[in-house]
């Protein structure tokens, strides 16, 4: 969705955008007014997407976007009467902003948040004198609250649930959330500026983020961009004698267009058609080469994807990007890379290019010319780990071989020994590596086959590309991509990649062919069906007596109010001890389904026809398996062992110590300290299942007994964890080099939306 939006004068006029009611219901319109900066575009994005999930179709909205280039003050756009809700950045809505609109003020003219103030809901009838006659123009929202203290009745408070911030956060709860610590923000506003931690509830942001991205959600169409100018006053005069220089040079019979603003040249270059952006038509592809010239340099960051978007569209076989880094927007070439990478996506067929000036060198590129053309698939001991691998490499569109490892007792090492070497393998698998030349992209997962995957990167002089999954146990900046879960605990870095729940490991055509082919053999089968999955031990989680019956109890009191029969699935963890009482089920309402090391046939039939799910807390790949099926699934709690309740304790203690009086906002006390030992390969934290149960609760993939259920409901269509994993490893797939250093491009597809501007 591309919100078009209209302004009399460039960067004079805040952002505004409505969204219509579909029927006519006499209720008020909700106006909100958001306080924001440029660089927190993606946070705008979700915000604008959380209203338009959560609102009342009956019901306009409108909502203002003001930011600080913008000529007029906030309190400029408050309306003369009625209400209006006032956000700062980074909030996201959990629920209707109407809910929060209707609030009964009572005898105030406002309510604001705890100080200092976040969200304000304001009677503007009542403000209006304050407002107008205010000597200067408030910096935040506070201000507006304390000129509300100066009429009668004064500014109240306004109900926590609507001004959560960080870890105040509660399912079900909480109806707006403030992601307000700077160093945890999931947009990562100034990555230059700030080291980020982790986020315990970025998954709420990320999700709305990749709807935003998959619906292509852009606030501002562009269509009428605005001259380019300096500082001095000065438009931008793109270096015409320098085209032949700074741009690569034309292939025999090679159609060449140059796309500028406002800046046509005297003299048009040999051999090039010169032609204002503005004149496009983007159904038709208009030359074989597009070269763009003084089209990005200060260009609202709203109004980036629509350029971009043009000249791909003008493009047949090339687009080449040519700017001049403006110093006063804080942009460099990665900033304007990163942005051209996401576009990129749509346009599968088109080679580009990011060149900067003075020197025209490429920053950045990407396209068919560039993508991998061989990729091994290093397979380890674990038949989970390689199916996800498998699939994973299915999905990238690159020949792929399969090269099994086969490990000699060295793998106990840690990896930072030794750690570009093949002593860890047996001799004829080190054989078998060696005699053939690295591969263009390399899929690993696990500790053991970090070092293989390191020592073929090494000796590519890094052509190599390589992607992990899992955790590497080992230094991370050396892996272009690494694609993780929460339970993991890696920190926020460029190449790491944080799905919401891990892989699958059974393919979506086999679980849907298991259920087309599931007959009903009695009319006892057309009863609604309850899975249990039961784990097992791990190194962090055991599973008792005491927890196999309290779950067995669970499950068959809701067995009993859904009249449902129930089948238990045990797996390769489940341990002896447990295994009587599980037999003990079985009749005419339970159903016992042992593991077993031949066959997964049981396992693929009880997912395929159930109808709700409960998994053990110990296995994330089961909870994978129960998402998949698309199912309400609960997670049921299991015993931790007494040193990761020992480590739990150690770490909670360090982070009270490290943090001193008051705490941590937001994330781990210590996360700064963590961070760096595990991005050097020094430490790899414990796997800490409740991360990701809380993320998926957070988000409302899961229920946990006990809790309440989340505001957020999975209402809208996202990528699955596999659709994510494959698009950014495509990325990986189609790179060019910087020195002996490859970049990630490619994009979102492309969707339509439901905002439009007043």
């Amino acid at each position: 969705m591309v919100a078009e939006h209209r302004r009399a004068q460039r960067d004079s006029r805040p952002l505004e955008f409505r969204l219509p009611a579909v029927r006519d219901s006499g209720v008020p319109e909700v106006v909100i007014v958001l306080v924001s900066e440029a660089p927190h575009y993606d946070a705008e994005r979700v915000f604008m997407r959380s209203v338009a999930l959560h609102r009342d179709p009956a019901r306009a909205y409108r909502v203002s976007i003001v930011r600080p280039e913008h000529a007029c003050s906030w309190l400029d756009v408050l309306p003369a009467r009625g209400r209006v809700i006032c956000n700062t950045v980074g909030q996201v809505y959990l629920d209707d902003p109407g809910a929060l609109s209707d609030l009964p003020l009572g005898t105030h003219a406002a309510l604001a948040a705890p100080a200092p103030a976040a969200v304000l809901l304001a009677d503007c009838t009542q403000l209006a004198a304050q407002v107008r006659h205010a000597r200067q123009r408030p910096a935040d929202i506070s201000t507006l609250a304390m000129l509300a203290d100066e009429v009668p009745g004064g500014c109240g408070a306004l109900p926590l649930s609507w001004c959560h911030r960080d870890r105040q956060f509660r399912p079900g709860l909480t109806h707006l959330l403030h992601f307000a610590a700077p160093r945890c923000q999931p947009w990562r506003p100034f990555p230059q500026a700030i080291a980020y931690d982790a986020h315990p509830y970025a998954e709420i942001f990320a999700r709305l983020l990749r709807v935003a991205d998959a619906e292509d959600l852009q606030l501002c169409a562009g269509r009428s961009p605005g001259p380019r100018l300096r500082p001095d006053g000065c438009p931008f005069t793109p270096p015409w004698a320098r085209l032949e220089e700074i741009a690569p040079p034309a292939r025999a019979g090679e159609s060449r267009l140059v796309l500028h603003l406002d800046a046509s040249p005297a003299v048009p270059p040999p051999g090039c058609t010169v032609m204002d952006i503005r004149r496009i038509d983007r159904q038709i592809a208009l030359a074989d080469c597009c070269v763009a010239l003084a089209l990005l340099e200060d260009a609202p960051v709203e109004e980036i994807a629509w350029l971009v978007d043009t000249v791909f569209a003008a493009a047949r076989a090339r687009a080449v990007f040519v700017i001049d880094l403006p110093a006063r927007t804080g942009r460099d070439g990665d900033w304007y890379a990163e942005r051209i990478a996401r576009r990129a996506g749509r346009f599968a067929n088109v080679d580009w290019q990011l060149r900067v000036l003075p020197e025209g060198r490429i920053v950045r590129a990407g396209g068919p010319a560039v993508r991998a053309r061989s990729a091994w698939l290093l397979l380890g001991a674990k038949a989970g780990d390689n199916a996800q691998v498998r699939m994973l490499g299915t999905g990238l569109g690159v020949p792929a071989i399969e090269r099994p490892l086969e490990f000699n007792p060295l793998h106990v090492l840690p990896n930072w020994l030794l750690p570009e070497s093949l002593t860890s393998l047996r001799r004829a698998t080190r054989a078998m590596l060696v005699a053939s030349p690295p591969p263009d992209l390399v899929l690993s997962v696990g500790k053991r086959s970090y070092r293989a995957a390191r020592w073929l990167k090494r000796r590519s002089r890094g052509r190599t590309r390589w992607i992990h999954l899992g955790r590497p146990w080992g230094r991370l900046r050396d892996i272009d991509l690494i694609v993780t879960t929460p339970q993991y605990r890696l920190p926020p870095l460029p190449n790491v990649l944080m799905l919401p729940e891990p892989i699958s490991a059974i393919p979506p055509e086999v679980l849907a062919r298991a259920r087309a082919t599931q007959p009903l053999a009695s009319p006892a089968a057309e009863r609604p069906r309850v899975a249990l999955l039961v784990g097992g031990d791990s190194v962090i989680h055991k599973l008792t007596r005491t927890d196999c019956q309290r779950l067995l109890g669970q499950v068959q009191a809701h067995a009993r109010t859904r009249g449902a029969r129930i089948e238990i699935v045990s797996s390769r963890r489940t341990p002896a001890r447990v295994l009587p009482l599980l037999e003990q089920t079985r009749g005419a309402d339970c159903v016992l389904h042992a593991w077993s090391p031949v066959s997964r046939t049981d396992y693929l039939t009880v997912l395929a026809r159930a109808d709700e799910l409960f998994v053990t807390a110990d296995s994330a790949s089961m909870i994978a398996d129960a998402l998949a099926t698309g199912r309400p699934v609960t997670v049921l709690a299991v015993s931790l062992r007494v040193p990761a309740r020992l480590v739990a304790a150690l770490e909670k203690l360090i982070g009270r110590l490290v943090a001193g009086p008051g705490g941590d906002a937001c994330g781990s006390p210590w996360a700064p300290l963590l961070k760096r030992a595990v991005t050097a390969g020094w430490f790899t934290p414990p796997r800490e299942m409740q991360r990701l149960i809380g993320a998926l609760v957070a988000t409302g993939r899961i229920h946990v007994p006990g809790e309440r259920a989340p505001t957020l409901q999975p209402r809208v269509h996202e990528p699955t964890p596999l659709e994510i994993a494959t698009a950014a490893a495509r990325q990986v797939a189609s790179v060019t080099t910087r020195g002996q250093t490859g970049v990630v491009e490619g994009g979102p597809g492309s969707h339509d939306g439901s905002w439009r501007a007043s």
